[in-house]
């Protein structure tokens, strides 16, 4: 990969980090839970997309309440060349990576 390449993709796997952390934001906002179900891939909250290119595969169910409160879960985040792990932790979808979640 060229610099320009990593930097483009440093920027696409934060945005679909940010998305992930403005779950519950979303969820409260639409007033309607958001439910991943494990080993599919997820859909972007509503109206939003993932950066082309990357997909986010919960390994274990993730749900999100309407009040904004979230169940935590352990995700498999897919981009071009990579594949991160993250926990994310209840009740703000905080995320952390599987190295940090030991």
């Amino acid at each position: 990969f060229r610099t320009v390449d990593r930097v483009q993709l440093a920027g696409e796997r934060e945005a679909v980090q940010r998305l992930i952390l403005g779950l519950p934001v979303f969820a409260r906002r639409n007033g309607q839970a958001i439910v991943w179900e494990a080993e599919t891939v997820a859909p972007a909250p509503a109206g939003l997309s993932w950066p082309e290119g990357w997909q986010v595969y919960p390994l274990t169910p993730l749900h999100v309440g309407a009040n904004g409160w979230c169940s935590g879960a352990s995700l498999e985040v897919r981009g071009p060349g990579e594949t991160i792990r993250l926990q994310v932790r209840p009740p703000d979808c905080r995320l952390l990576s599987s190295e940090d979640a030991s």
